[in-house]
């Protein structure tokens, strides 16, 4: 009941802030965290709810979020590209790790979704 105290309003005696600073966002994400033994951990040591909210997330929702996420950012660069691109030898090599990370990504998905084969069995 302690920590749960210090995490919503802070503690002046150890010196920490509260973690819920807007109420209803963060006491959502402070109920989620504390349902997770790894993100009620994570908050302990370093005090910072969302990281520790990451951490309880759905790892399928991470994922997807993430995606859609590199999607639109990727969508605003190519947007942007004309006129914000200025030959940059470093942004070259930095869009060629994103393209060799997407393909990454992308192999790894088709691997998860093609079905296993099955063995044959002799008799």
């Amino acid at each position: 009941l302690g920590e749960l105290c210090v995490w919503m309003y802070g503690s002046k005696r150890q010196s920490r802030p509260p973690v819920v600073q807007t109420q209803s966002p963060d006491l959502w994400h402070l109920n989620d965290v504390l349902k997770s033994r790894e993100a009620t951990a994570a908050l302990r040591d370093d005090n910072d709810l969302e990281n520790a909210y990451q951490i309880s997330r759905p790892q399928n929702a991470v994922f997807e979020e993430a995606l859609l996420r590199a999607k639109r950012d990727l969508t605003r660069a190519r947007g942007t590209l004309t006129t914000g691109y200025d030959g940059s030898e470093e942004l070259l090599r930095i869009a060629g790790d994103v393209a060799d990370l997407a393909d990454d990504v992308y192999r790894e998905m088709e691997r998860k979704r093609r079905p296993p084969r099955k063995r044959k069995t002799t008799e």
